[in-house]
């Protein structure tokens, strides 16, 4: 954000406000696929009208707030558009899509945020007040949206897989990846690491995705998937335990509870967790990157991380 003289804070402050207007312009653009088709085919915005069966005065002003953002771009002798690689990442099969984020920002997730007056007034969950339950109990009843939620965080990984070189995962014969989605982590540590086997641990809904995931990529056999509840108890004989963008979802009590579960606690070794920082915690040969990460108060986020 450039708050510099040049631009008056009032001004930036609307920006602000108006951020919201930005994320609603994103999320239209992806339902109608508008940086997919552009890439493919450089049109008019007339033409893109046509193509994808909308009002032209309102693709328009659409294309024109794009245009502004710099996802796409136009000729001023032709008005042919073009997808910018800012835009690209909007793409849908392009390493680390920001597609899948934007539609959870403009579905139930995002629509979240209406009620955040509210969460800070009782302390109670946003989400929970809006649809009566957690957000991933919501989830296992809304197939196409539980997708959209584990392709964002698989393309979230991607982002960050250059990073996590540094844990050295050949080093470990068992890989346990607690709470680890439709096993998109392990997937990659399993390919890069032909000697090493993983176990993801998830609910029975997010564990037949996790089953696919492996399949699809040849390494159902050397990959459990075991259903449960991490909050009781964690599969054994693990030579490293992840949780990646795991307890950040929950509140403090909750962390506590998983953080106690006999498996990880004997691993980690130790109670106190101080946020801001990596640690590393090693017992028995076991190892467990811990990470406070900036989430809401009340929340620390774990996960393996480049050790400081």
């Amino acid at each position: 954000m450039d708050t510099s003289e040049e631009i008056p804070y009032e001004i930036v402050m609307r920006q602000l406000l108006l951020g919201r207007l930005v994320s609603s312009a994103l999320h239209a653009a992806v339902v109608l696929r508008i940086p997919d088709v552009v890439h493919e085919d450089p049109c008019t915005a007339e033409e893109l009208a046509v193509h994808l069966d909308v009002n032209e005065p309102a693709l328009r002003r659409l294309v024109r707030v794009l245009i502004n953002l710099e996802v796409i771009s136009e000729d001023p002798a032709n008005g042919v558009l073009t997808l910018t690689p800012l835009g690209n990442t909007l793409r849908e099969n392009v390493p680390g899509t920001a597609r899948h984020s934007a539609l959870l920002v403009g579905g139930p997730i995002g629509r979240c945020w209406d009620h955040l007056l509210a969460a800070v007034r009782t302390g109670e969950p946003a989400f929970d007040a809006t649809f009566g339950v957690d957000v991933f109990s919501y989830l296992d009843g809304e197939a196409d949206l539980q997708g959209v939620f584990y392709r964002s965080q698989a393309a979230d990984l991607e982002i960050t897989l250059a990073e996590l070189v540094v844990v050295g995962w050949e080093s470990y014969r068992t890989v346990v990846d607690v709470g680890g989605g439709d096993g998109a982590l392990l997937e990659h540590v399993l390919t890069a690491c032909p000697e090493s086997r993983g176990v993801v641990l998830e609910t029975a809904s997010v564990a037949q995705l996790a089953r696919s995931r492996m399949a699809a990529a040849g390494l159902a056999q050397r990959c459990e998937v075991v259903i449960g509840d991490f909050f009781e108890s964690v599969p054994s004989g693990g030579d490293l335990y992840v949780l990646r963008d795991v307890v950040h979802d929950w509140p403090d009590e909750r962390c506590a509870a998983l953080l106690r579960v006999e498996q990880i606690h004997a691993d980690l070794g130790c109670r106190d967790l101080p946020c801001g920082r990596a640690h590393r915690f090693s017992r028995s040969g076991t190892q467990f990157g811990l990470c406070g990460a900036h989430q809401p108060a009340g929340a620390i986020d774990v996960q393996v991380v480049p050790w400081l």
